[in-house]
């Protein structure tokens, strides 16, 4: 990933975090984020999602698609992402979607 979509990322990721209170509170991060990523933190649409704790550790995310000409393939998450997860023991892996 472009080192300019790897910081907004980041940026993107902190705010979110400021938001459920596990760190400070920034400024909403403007400009471009990567809509797909290996790797890193996971930016949630809804600053949060259900049913995963901090012994999780994120693996990938990736948005919705399938509405352009020029989409590969359809994918549907109500305008939102898809995280994958996987145990902190490596054991087990999750996939959770959150919709925008």
């Amino acid at each position: 990933m472009p080192p300019e979509l790897d910081t907004s990322a980041n940026r993107a990721a902190a705010f979110s975090r400021g938001l459920r209170g596990e760190g400070p509170l920034i400024d909403f991060p403007e400009g471009e984020r990567p809509k797909d990523f290996l790797g890193g933190e996971a930016v949630y649409p809804n600053v949060r999602v259900s049913g995963i704790d901090a012994s999780w550790r994120f693996l990938c995310q990736f948005e919705d698609r399938g509405e352009a000409e020029e989409d590969p393939f359809f994918l549907n998450f109500g305008y939102g992402s898809g995280f994958l997860l996987i145990s902190s023991d490596h054991l087990e892996g999750r996939f959770v979607s959150d919709c925008s």
